[in-house]
C-alpha cells in the first residue's frame, strides 16, 4: 500500500505543453485491476497528484473495432462496452484541422471537441455521455448515435475548409465552442 492506495502506482508519463502554454495530459491505460487510482507526474515538478478515474478509464480495456459492427475510420475508434453500449474516441494533437483551430484562437482539446459535437449535433450530444480530456475526445452511448456523431464530425477532423466554416458560423452565432453545451 503506497500513499493510502491499493495496488501499485502508475505514472501516465510526461505532459506536453500545448501552444497556448497549458499542460496537456498524455494518456495511457491500465489493467482493469489497477484502474482505481492513477498517479500523474507533472513536468518540472516534484508533486505527484493522485486521481480517481471515472468514465474515461472504461475506454482503455475494451476490445477496439475489428470484429464488431462497422469499422474504425480515420482517427476515430469504436469500442464495445459490456453494458450494451459503445464508446467512440478521437486522439487529439495531430489532426489535419488543428492549425485552423489554433489560428482562430481556440485550443483543439477534448473540451473543444465536446463543444463541436454539441454545436453540430445537439440532439445526439444530449443522448451521449462525454468524458474527454486534453488529448482525447471520448464519448459513450448507443452505437447508432455514435456512428451518426462520427459521420458529422469526420469532415471537421479531415477538412480544414469544413472546420473553418464551422468556426465562422459559431463566431457569427456568438458561440465559444470549448465547453459549449456543458
Amino acid at each position: 500500500m503506497m500513499n493510502g492506495l491499493m495496488g501499485p502506482p502508475y505514472e501516465l508519463g510526461r505532459r506536453r505543453r500545448s501552444q497556448s502554454g497549458r499542460l496537456a495530459p498524455t494518456s495511457a491505460f491500465l489493467p482493469a485491476r489497477d484502474r482505481r487510482h492513477v498517479r500523474i507526474g507533472l513536468e518540472n515538478r516534484d508533486v505527484v497528484h493522485t486521481l480517481r478515474m471515472g468514465l474515461f478509464d472504461r475506454f482503455g480495456s475494451k476490445h477496439h473495432e475489428g470484429a464488431g459492427l462497422g469499422a474504425d475510420r480515420g482517427n476515430f475508434r469504436f469500442a464495445d462496452e459490456s453494458d450494451g453500449k459503445a464508446s467512440l474516441t478521437l486522439d487529439l494533437g495531430d489532426l489535419p484541422t488543428d492549425a485552423v483551430v489554433q489560428v482562430a484562437g481556440d485550443e483543439p482539446n477534448g473540451a473543444f471537441w465536446e463543444g463541436v459535437a454539441s454545436y453540430v449535433a445537439p440532439a445526439l450530444a444530449a443522448r451521449l455521455d462525454m468524458d474527454s480530456e486534453g488529448s482525447m475526445f471520448a464519448v459513450c452511448g448507443d452505437r447508432t448515435d455514435l456512428e451518426q456523431l462520427r459521420e458529422r464530425l469526420q469532415p471537421l477532423v479531415d477538412q480544414p475548409a469544413a472546420m473553418t466554416g464551422l468556426l465562422q458560423r459559431a463566431q457569427a452565432d456568438g458561440v465559444l465552442l470549448e465547453g459549449y453545451g456543458r
